[in-house]
Formats: C-alpha cells, structure tokens, sequence
C-alpha cells in the first residue's frame, strides 16, 4: 500500500500516536510526508489539552503560525500521574472550637 494515497486527515492521524520526534523524522521520508506532518491538526495532539487557556493567561503573548511552532515554544510541560500524599498546614483559633466535639479535616 502507498501512503502517499492516504487522505492528510487521516496519516495526521496516525502520526499524533507517534511523539514529536518520530513526526519530524516521518516528515524527511518525502515531501507528502512533511506536508502530512505539518498540519495543525497533528500537533494539536502534542499540545497542552488546555493550552488555548494557557496563552490567554499570557502577560506578553506571543504570535506563532502553526501548531508546530507553539509546540515547539512549549519547551518543558509538567504532566501530574501519581499523587502520593495530600499535605494542608494552616493554623486555627482553638478557642474557636467547641468542647466534647470531634472534628476531622
């Protein structure tokens, strides 16, 4: 089969269950390739699910022409997987508190 008769749409597709490397190594197979592996659509699998709010936040914004450039100005991200423990300090009036209670946090 040529995968150069696949809709863009759908090698795009494909390509978001790769990672951003093997995208770009994808896009020096042939010059289909690259143009498949330069849609927004693709890269938008990269991103941030929440990036859209992210840039809105932005004190200074910044102007990019394609998901591929944003994905690449997102240098580090951060994904939570595990939390372990939960930890809350603060500090309460005990007076506050009422005498023969139980309270629990």
């Amino acid at each position: 089969m040529n995968l150069d008769h696949l809709p863009e749409d759908c090698f795009a597709h494909i390509l978001s269950f790769t990672s951003p490397g093997d995208a770009c190594r994808c896009s020096s197979v042939s010059w289909s390739f690259r143009t498949m592996a330069d849609l927004d659509s693709m890269w938008e699998k990269f991103l941030p699910f929440d990036h859209a709010e992210i840039l809105f936040r932005l004190v200074c914004p910044i102007t990019y022409s394609s998901n591929k450039e944003l994905f690449i100005r997102f240098a580090e991200v951060a994904e939570l997987r595990t939390i372990w423990w939960l930890e809350i300090c603060g500090i309460m009036n005990t007076q506050m508190l009422s005498l023969k209670t139980i309270y629990g946090a």
